[in-house]
């Protein structure tokens, strides 16, 4: 989508390099004007550009695509390369559905900010019938006739026959039509029979001290149910325990909390939290415990 649109805008087009010191020199070389990155991607160069000082930079805009981006991550991003930073919400399939600036958002986790006025959006419930939008569900779309994409190569088209897609994306409507993720539908926690998406924990816990980034992930136990696996990374003055209490009084017994320090959060190739790698990750560190100790 975005080589597209440059080639019809007659801007010309950088892939990303191998690295992200390479990513920077390149945008100086050329005299980049904006920057598409995926969330992990966007962090990456930050990381470089603090620890480096490579620059100056052109830049007017920086787009951040394929997942939420926190207002805190956007911030730093915005006070060092001195541009606005946009965080976009869509799919291939989809197309762009909404877009913010998170530096200028209330700090609500997951806002991928107001969606477009000539979209139409269901949300559906486990059964798959209609969800209120201030609960949320799974989230659809409709598309207009031209926008429908089919699979290759069997041609088989990836909505329904009125345009609907399922785009696989746990969400809610908030006052004002701003668009809330919560989580993928394979990344909700089973808790004791009840559903609940990641980014409603991760919202209690922002703004707790010393907390730098939190991702919620499934802790899988022998009775089928899910414990809340906590990975966080956060500064030397960050008090564990404290922490751990702080989110018991929010949630209550009933959600059981597993707490993990790590220097960095796991990211797919698209530059989202992998929470599954989080979950493969526990398990393998428990079971080697046990194997350690007997």
């Amino acid at each position: 989508n975005i080589g597209v649109q440059a080639l019809l805008a007659g801007a010309a087009q950088l892939n990303q390099p191998a690295t992200p010191p390479e990513w920077l020199q390149a945008m100086i070389r050329h005299r980049a004007v904006q920057a598409f990155l995926p969330p992990g991607s966007f962090e990456h160069l930050l990381e470089v550009a603090e620890v480096t000082g490579i620059g100056p930079l052109r830049l007017q805009e920086i787009r951040v695509g394929g997942g939420a981006l926190s207002p805190a991550l956007a911030l730093r991003g915005e006070d060092l390369f001195g541009c606005p930073v946009v965080n976009t919400y869509g799919s291939s399939e989809t197309g762009s559905i909404a877009h913010h600036r998170p530096a200028l958002s209330d700090g609500l986790p997951g806002i991928v900010g107001r969606v477009y006025g000539d979209l139409r959006l269901r949300f559906l419930d486990k059964a798959g019938a209609e969800a209120d939008p201030a609960t949320g569900g799974l989230l659809a779309v409709k598309l207009p006739p031209e926008l429908w994409v089919c699979d290759y190569p069997s041609g088989q088209a990836l909505c329904d026959a009125e345009g609907w897609q399922v785009t696989g994306d746990l969400a809610r409507l908030l006052p004002g039509d701003r668009l809330q993720l919560l989580g993928r539908v394979s990344d909700a926690l089973n808790i004791g029979g009840d559903k609940i998406a990641p980014v409603r924990i991760e919202a209690l816990a922002t703004g707790f001290p010393g907390l730098q980034q939190i991702a919620v992930f499934r802790v899988p136990t022998e009775g089928g149910s899910d414990q809340v696996g906590l990975a966080v990374v956060a500064t030397e003055g960050f008090d564990a325990a404290s922490f751990l209490a702080h989110l018991a009084g929010k949630l209550g017994p009933r959600y059981p909390l597993v707490l993990r320090r790590l220097d960095r959060l796991p990211m797919t190739e698209a530059g989202k939290i992998d929470r599954a790698a989080l979950t493969k990750g526990y398990q393998d560190e428990t079971r080697n415990q046990k194997e350690t100790f007997g």
